[in-house]
């Protein structure tokens, strides 16, 4: 059995990464790192909504009382629903300049783990964090 594809979506990521399935709300959330975009599209009426991001963005998830946490360059940040900065929550604790957040997810306890990119890949230097209402660890 061979399975096809088709394409449901062009929207021309410069480096397009980790769509989220978000059920409540009924849409795919994804983003465009160096484009710094926030994409939310809604297949059941094929819907797609772009918004700009201030900065590099590595990982995002859906926050209670609507928005997003969201890995940025510079840390960790809770964003409002159009993907504009509301407040950090944690900073970047490595060198904003080489390392970056990248891929991030909440785990069963509804704590934020990301890890972080050592960009030039020549220092060997990133991490995983736990990010929640004690800090970051």
């Amino acid at each position: 059995m061979s399975a096809e594809f088709s394409l449901i979506l062009d929207v021309q990521c410069a480096l397009g990464e980790s769509p989220v399935w978000w059920k409540e709300a009924g849409v795919l959330v994804f983003f465009d790192i160096v484009g710094r975009r926030l994409h939310r599209f809604e297949p059941r009426s094929g819907r797609q909504e772009i918004d700009a991001v201030e900065e590099d963005i590595g990982c995002v998830v859906p926050a209670k009382g609507g928005g997003y946490v969201a890995g940025l360059r510079s840390g960790i940040w809770l964003l409002d629903a159009a993907g504009a900065r509301v407040r950090q929550l944690a900073a970047n604790p490595e060198n904003p300049a080489t390392n970056r957040f990248n891929d991030g997810r909440v785990d069963p306890r509804g704590r934020y783990l990301a890890g972080t990119l050592d960009e030039p890949k020549a220092g060997g230097r990133a991490g995983l964090y736990r990010c929640d209402r004690r800090g970051l660890a």
